[in-house]
């Protein structure tokens, strides 16, 4: 087992953010339909803040306010290194930025107050995201897919706030061959549902690529 920990402390506030790699996460799978996921998604608010005016643009930069300072993210012309902004995790005041470099990419939270960062975990080339926080705002739900196979990665962290601190912890995996997902939303504080599909492939008659094999489960969290 890898045991990664990291401490992020700039004077006040502070993230403490624990990682015990290849805990397993159970999950218990049940069928359900187009209509019950389209009900979950529509309850469920993520709670990120979008801004469309940060847009990752070859040659330009997008800035960010973090502890009293103005923090720039630039985009080089051949991509390489580019930023993108993904939103503001509202209720943990949290930036979701990914860096795309031409080999890989990783996903990481940055504490709009202290400026550190917090790195999300995927095995794949591809960064994890959808960085999902739960109801009781107390876990945090992310998901990968490979990008050569059916492959498809699910990461849930632990959430404690306490005065100013946030702590990230219990870090659990779950990983199958059997899809790849496309959508996840949280639907209580131990289930959750996926919309998940076999392959992408072109569609002539809609002139669009469309998802082969797409259908809809029900993951309860298994203790």
């Amino acid at each position: 087992m890898k045991n990664l920990f990291f401490l992020f402390c700039f004077l006040l506030p502070c993230i403490i953010f624990s990682q015990e790699g290849n805990d397993l996460l159970n999950l218990s799978f049940s069928p359900i339909s187009e209509q019950e996921f389209l009900k979950f998604k529509n309850n469920y608010d993520d709670q990120i803040v979008l801004d469309a005016s940060k847009v990752e643009r070859p040659g330009f930069s997008f800035f960010l306010e973090i502890d009293n300072m103005v923090e720039e993210f630039p985009c080089p012309k051949d991509y390489n290194g580019c930023y993108y902004y993904d939103g503001y995790l509202a209720p943990l005041e949290l930036y979701l930025i990914t860096v795309g470099h031409r080999d890989y990419a990783q996903t990481f939270a940055l504490s709009r107050k202290s400026g550190e960062r917090i790195p999300f975990y995927s095995p794949f080339d591809a960064a994890a995201n959808s960085m999902l926080i739960s109801k009781e705002e107390d876990q945090l739900l992310n998901f990968a897919v490979g990008a050569y196979d059916r492959s498809s990665f699910i990461g849930l962290y632990q959430i404690e706030q306490e005065n100013d601190d946030i702590y990230f912890s219990e870090f659990c995996e779950f990983q199958t061959d059997q899809w790849k997902i496309d959508e996840l939303v949280w639907i209580d504080k131990n289930n959750f549902a996926l919309k998940v599909y076999d392959e992408e492939a072109w569609s002539d008659e809609e002139n669009t690529t469309v998802l082969k094999g797409a259908k809809y489960l029900k993951a309860k969290i298994v203790e």
